[in-house]
């Protein structure tokens, strides 16, 4: 064989010079599409995991915001109970006092001997206990 029949066999078992450089850039064009890639999916990664923390402490809000609900509730409910025995208590010691005034009137009246029919200090009186 001759140099001439070598060479062509090269040329015809090795890939020629511009295929070569056109599979190097197409395969450097997938790499930075890959890295490009890469990155798209590591941004959305880390989107998501401040997302999934943002909900975290939401849902820790959220409860203790429940939380407070309640207790308010329970503070509401007290209170209700506690106006309604001062409620109570208002209307007791306002029977005991009109009592007292009564017995003070009938008291006045018996011991004082004042007459109930005529024109007496008993208006007065009543006047100035309430």
């Amino acid at each position: 064989m001759t140099f001439t029949d070598l060479s062509e066999k090269e040329e015809a078992v090795s890939p020629a010079p511009s295929s070569s450089y056109s599979s190097y850039a197409s395969e450097k064009e997938l790499l930075d599409e890959l890295n490009l890639l890469k990155k798209q999916l590591q941004a959305k990664e880390d989107r998501l995991k401040e997302q999934d923390l943002k909900l975290v402490k939401s849902q820790e809000r959220l409860k203790e915001i429940s939380n407070l609900k309640m207790m308010l509730q329970d503070k509401d409910k007290q209170l209700e109970q506690k106006e309604e025995i001062i409620k109570e208590k208002e209307e007791q010691l306002s029977e005991m006092v009109q009592r007292f005034a009564s017995s003070l009137f009938i008291y006045f009246t018996l011991t004082l001997g004042l007459d109930m029919e005529l024109n007496s200090p008993k208006e007065d009186f009543i006047i100035y206990i309430y």
